[in-house]
């Protein structure tokens, strides 16, 4: 669950419907499909996967 992942509290700056895309390829070692995606953000900021996952939120009922 990337989810888990994600800094709490944390407010990134805007990225693009292609820095989802560059994420994907960072994270698995793809190459680039075009320039555009090439020179995206990554979105990286977002995250901190060397700390354990939080877990599922708790609901208000």
């Amino acid at each position: 669950m990337l989810g888990g992942y994600a800094k709490t509290g944390y407010i990134s700056k805007l990225h693009s419907h292609i820095s989802l895309l560059k994420f994907c390829e960072t994270a698995f070692g793809l190459s680039s499909l075009n320039s555009r995606d090439s020179q995206a953000d990554d979105m990286s900021d977002c995250f901190d996967f060397p700390r354990t996952p939080a877990g599922p939120a708790k609901a208000n009922p």
